[in-house]
């Protein structure tokens, strides 16, 4: 290749007929042509690509333009392969006058050569004209207008899914002088993008624009190069909004998983410490025979939202995570409310577990006080998300299944001594019909342990989404049936022996009277003690507070990525958008993580205010928030069946799925719920107004209604502030 230092500013008084190829001015590797043009800016010495080839690297440090008329652009470095020489960038954001190069590969023209392909240079055999390149002209006119075409289809696309996420209306175009429409229908439908993060007109810690829904006008009209640019952004992991491009990474968007996966990362949430401390507390509220009814009616129901769930997420995109979906169906406010309840869930959970840390120590030595053992464990859990949780995974299946081994040997320890062949004491159905058993309180008894019981299977709802995540539908269809009866199994089983070895009026209960504030308040403990088997108390206490470890970390990990991705959607403070992934499998900042774990400790600190009910009142609130999720998913289905617009998508998806017992599905649900949350704060009324049961039933509901105010009063103020 000659070594001429022409640059396509220079041939400006020379006519180019051929293609042009770019290589480095230092090693004369090629480095790009003009088959992938896009734009040039002469007074910037840049020349725009849409590719290049393996030969230019493209840093993956992000950098602030300092030049004159660039300043706060953001880019990544370009660099020759060869020789690391810099030639060029690629623009995240620019000014006004180089939005024509955004995302677009902009070679620095004094840092390549030009070389005109055909263009005769040196001696000439003959006085012939060069040669001209029909073949590859006409190829490039037929690329050029099949871009445009896909380019034009692709337009047509999302205004037909714009127009379908809102009520089935048609996409207004802009009048003339970029001004919106005179008049729009007000929207309660969300598009995918519904939540722009507008950083450079925010003012404040939370962004105006995030609870406002989106109208026609929210769009501008895509032209070639948005289209063209829209793929590039999707493979950079680059979120679109209005007025820029802004970076993220959802931390829910998961891979596809194996039923085996499903089943262990639900059995192993289920086996938590809740259920291992708090679990025989619902013979105490509803006898043995209520108890069962009670797990029995929340499995039944963790099936009817599962089915409810997995249709939902079938017409909803897959960018939308689980906790957002009341965002698309009922509206932002709700949704926005929905999400932080959600949060707030995990971040309950977190208190618990920090709380069980000292009660569950107090075991082995019960003269210290809870809370000394409480900090250091919730440190090393800290210490834990934030150096690596690459390994978590693995380590987390793997106690699973020694926590089911271990329930499995309780279970059967709990068999023998009912009976007889262990303890001397025959016990048969003898604790079935004792006093007012089986069913103690009758309903309100029934409605006061389904609270314990959801505290339990709360969560368990992910596997539908995990199930659509798969690729065989066969799958789909049997994760609900697969893991509600596997729950089923597990629960009953253990509330079945259990209510055959303790009866409802034991001492043990009256002296542990809240579901956890010690060891003993384990039944598994419990069993083990009556069988004489005190190393086996040993090794059930060992298990809890590991069980108690683990599930804090997970809390605080998903509490912490979660709230990373709300304030990439502009609904948390602004310096939660920071994204400072670790390499070692983080998502999600430091801030992040300190905001979950401070939350957590002040909910923790707070529960010593009435230390005799901390664990029942933080588990009826987490119970409280699941109920809460389910009570939303079952009008998302009611309300995604009866809305044309989300009837036309679903008919338009191949493979979706239906719930087969649609509309008594989403109905049991709401009864369940609604009955649970009425006879807890009935029964807590009617006995003399109980302060920790009204507690447990009402903290958590008061909680969402003040989220709902925020939300509402934050999207008006937001309408009035950009009108």
């Amino acid at each position: 290749m000659p070594d001429s230092n022409n640059s396509i500013r220079d041939n400006s008084d020379e006519a180019i007929n051929g293609p042009v190829v770019l290589s480095c001015n230092k090693c004369r590797t090629i480095v790009g042509d003009t088959f992938a043009y896009v734009a040039s800016l002469p007074e910037r010495n840049y020349i725009a690509l849409q590719s290049v080839p393996e030969s230019v690297v493209c840093g993956k440090a992000k950098k602030m333009a300092t030049e004159r008329g660039e300043e706060n652009s953001v880019y990544f470095e370009l660099t020759c392969a060869e020789c690391q020489a810099p030639i060029g960038r690629r623009y995240l954001t620019t000014v006004e006058d180089m939005d024509s190069i955004r995302n677009c590969f902009a070679l620095d023209i004094d840092k390549v050569i030009t070389y005109e392909l055909g263009k005769c240079l040196g001696n000439k055999t003959s006085e012939m004209p060069p040669p001209e390149f029909y073949a590859s002209t006409a190829m490039y006119e037929e690329m050029t207008k099949l871009r445009n075409n896909l380019a034009a289809l692709a337009a047509h696309v999302q205004k037909l899914e714009l127009a379908v996420y809102r009520n089935g209306t048609s996409i207004s175009p802009r009048t003339s002088g970029g001004q919106p429409p005179p008049s729009r229908k007000r929207s309660q439908g969300l598009h995918p993008e519904i939540y722009h993060v507008d950083s450079s007109k925010r003012r404040g810690w939370i962004s105006w624009r995030a609870l406002r829904p989106a109208g026609p006008d929210d769009r501008p009209a895509l032209d070639t190069e948005t289209v063209a640019n829209s793929q590039a952004s999707v493979e950079n992991g680059i979120l679109e909004s209005i007025d820029g491009k802004l970076e993220t990474k959802s931390p829910f968007l998961t891979t596809p998983l194996s039923v085996l996966h499903i089943a262990l990362s639900i059995l192993g949430g289920a086996l938590s410490s809740g259920f291992l401390l708090a679990g025989g507390f619902t013979i105490f509220c509803a006898g043995p025979g209520g108890a069962l009814v009670a797990f029995t009616l929340a499995v039944l129901a963790l099936y009817m939202v599962m089915t409810s769930l997995m249709e939902i997420r079938s017409i909803i995109p897959d960018s939308v995570p689980y906790y957002m979906f009341g965002a698309h169906v009922l509206g932002q406010t709700v949704g926005a409310a929905l999400a932080w309840n959600f949060w707030l869930m995990w971040i309950s959970i977190i208190a618990y577990e920090v709380a069980a840390f000292g009660h569950i120590m107090q075991f082995w030595v019960p003269h210290v006080h809870s809370a000394v053992w409480c900090l250091p464990l919730f440190l090393c859990c800290f210490a834990i998300v934030v150096v690596n949780t690459k390994y978590y995974t693995v380590v987390e299946h793997s106690f699973t299944m020694l926590k089911l081994c271990g329930v499995v040997v309780a279970l059967i320890c709990g068999a023998l001594i009912a009976s007889g062949k262990v303890g001397g004491h025959k016990y048969g159905l003898e604790n079935w019909h004792k006093g007012e058993a089986p069913f103690v309180g009758g309903a309100l008894g029934i409605a006061c342990a389904a609270i314990y019981s959801s505290f339990s299977i709360v969560g368990a709802e992910a596997a539908a989404v995990m199930a659509m995540r798969t690729c065989s539908p066969r799958v789909r269809h049997l994760v609900p049936a697969f893991v509600c009866g596997g729950l089923a199994i597990l629960f009953l089983t253990s509330i079945f022996v259990t209510g055959l070895v303790v009866s409802y009026d034991s001492t043990w209960f009256t002296s542990n009277s809240d579901a956890g504030d010690s060891a003993e308040s384990s039944t598994f403990t419990y069993i083990f003690e009556m069988a004489r088997l005190h190393a086996g108390a040993d090794i059930v206490n060992a298990v809890l507070l590991v069980t108690a470890l683990f599930d804090c970390c997970a809390a605080l990990y998903v509490s912490s990525a979660l709230l990373q991705d709300l304030g990439m959607r502009g609904l948390a403070p602004r310096f939660l958008r920071q994204q400072e992934g670790n390499g070692q499998g983080r998502d999600f900042s430091v801030y992040c993580l300190a905001t979950s774990g401070i939350v957590a400790l002040v909910i923790w600190g707070l529960s010593y205010i009435s230390a005799k009910y901390s664990l029942s009142v933080i588990a009826g609130a987490i119970g409280v928030s699941g109920f809460l999720m389910w009570g939303s998913v079952a009008v998302m289905h009611i309300r995604i069946r009866c809305a044309k617009k989300f009837r036309d998508v679903a008919k338009s998806i191949d493979g979706a799925y239906r719930a087969w017992l649609f509309p008594v599905g989403p109905i049991f649900c709401l009864l369940y719920v609604v009955s649970s949350l009425g006879g807890v704060i009935w029964v807590a009324v009617w006995l003399g107004f109980l302060v920790d049961m009204f507690l447990l039933a009402t903290s958590q509901l008061f909680i969402f209604v003040i989220l709902l105010l925020v939300a509402a009063t934050v999207q008006y103020f937001g309408y009035c502030r950009i009108r």
